[in-house]
């Protein structure tokens, strides 16, 4: 995780060699990285929570 905190702060991009791919987060795919013993992507992981605390228009 050290690692891509280091490329993502030197060149904007968190992908370095032993890290699966990291797409680039969007409101479309909302991918994220989940930090383990084996690192994973998941897409919308949080998207209950999302729905849950999101502003609500009357």
């Amino acid at each position: 995780m050290s690692q891509s905190w280091i490329n993502f702060a030197r060149v904007g991009n968190p992908n370095h060699k032993g890290l699966p791919a990291w797409q680039k987060y969007t409101s479309a795919n909302s991918a994220t990285m989940m930090p383990d013993n084996q690192c994973v992507e998941k897409y919308h992981h949080n998207k209950e929570f999302l729905e849950v605390t999101a502003p609500k228009t009357l």
